[in-house]
């Protein structure tokens, strides 16, 4: 029986060590890789970082996968990057592009909950394609953010993109989705609506998709102050790259309140 109950919690189990599982399988670690020079940086995500970013920043790429953030910021004139990933295989392959393309880009395995970075260290943060959103729990999400105030400098810009729920494309889906949530037939082992599993490459990968209020709320309580929030599509389709799905770029800025 006890066995049983073991076996039931890991399988309930969504936290930190099932994102950075996830992103340590093989199959996506190449689709991370390969997205280096397949993709690069969006058109959209050019526009936010010219925008808000100086090139004299120290911007620290958190979530960087195999570096296509990374990698793609200092192609357009960014040259004091710091990338960091939960996923230590995600990192190693950071790591060999950069043997190859020698841009001194540093690359850590971290979690964006413990960053393993002084106080006050960044001018900017980047945290692309819904990768805040992976970490499972309202309450780990506003740690990380908590986290990334702690390592900006003050009036410190961080940008994150999001998807959310008022999606106009996915109306259907979240109307199905909230009868089951209250009929209590989700998945056991998610803990708050917006959050789904879905798979990719046979991976099961979480994600979280907040609504615009719930967005708000959590800038708010990680001690940010909303400078732009703006959908993709209104700045670039992107669509050679990534498809029609829209997504939101939230642009923050670290107060100069005393630290949370």
């Amino acid at each position: 029986m006890l066995q049983r109950i073991l076996c039931i919690m890991r399988i309930m189990a969504i936290d930190n060590g099932f994102t950075k599982a996830a992103f340590e399988h093989p199959k996506i670690v190449e689709i991370y890789r390969r997205s280096v020079d397949g993709i690069g940086l969006w058109d959209s995500e050019k526009y936010f970082i010219n925008k808000y970013f100086k090139p004299y920043f120290r911007i620290v790429d958190i979530g960087c996968g195999c570096g296509r953030t990374s990698f793609g910021m200092y192609g357009i004139g960014f040259g004091n990057i710091v990338g960091v990933d939960i996923s230590a295989d995600m990192i190693a392959g950071a790591c060999a592009i950069e043997a190859e393309k020698q841009c001194g880009i540093p690359f850590y395995e971290a979690d964006a909950c413990s960053l393993p970075f002084d106080d006050c260290s960044f001018d900017g943060a980047l945290f692309s394609y819904n990768g805040l959103m992976h970490i499972p729990a309202r309450s780990r999400r506003i740690a990380a953010m908590r986290e990334i105030r702690r390592v900006l400098r003050p009036e410190g810009i961080f940008i994150f993109i999001t998807q959310v729920r008022e999606d106009p494309d996915f109306e259907l889906f979240w109307k199905d989705e909230k009868k089951i949530w209250n009929s209590s037939k989700q998945d056991q082992r998610l803990e708050e609506f917006g959050d789904v599993i879905f798979s990719k490459k046979k991976r099961d990968i979480f994600l979280h998709v907040p609504s615009k209020a719930e967005m708000l709320e959590c800038i708010a309580e990680a001690g940010f102050i909303l400078v732009e929030s703006k959908s993709r599509h209104a700045v670039s389709l992107d669509k050679k790259m990534i498809g029609k799905t829209d997504s939101i770029f939230w642009i923050v800025r670290k107060s100069e309140a005393q630290e949370l």
